[in-house]
């Protein structure tokens, strides 16, 4: 499987690349897992000044929730993940 996410860095800036083409960018669990994993690494790195948040492609940035993966789980499992 894929990283979800790229991360690269140059000096005091740096980028996080959506990496989900195939499917439009669409949000599920791996990737939310991961976007968190990156934005606390940011978050505690005094020296970054810039973050880029982009897609891979040139068609669409983010479609938005993956429906389909999330459509496993009932209201009360989602509820707790989005806690």
């Amino acid at each position: 499987m894929t990283n979800p996410f790229w991360f690269s860095r140059v000096a005091a800036s740096c980028r996080l690349t959506l990496n989900r083409e195939d499917k439009c960018h669409a949000i599920n669990e791996e990737m939310i897992e991961s976007l968190d994993h990156y934005l606390n690494e940011i978050e505690n790195d005094t020296t970054l000044r810039l973050v880029e948040l982009t897609a891979t492609g040139d068609k669409f940035f983010c479609a938005g929730g993956d429906i389909k993966s999330w459509s496993a789980y009932s209201p009360l499992d989602m509820g707790q993940k989005m806690d």
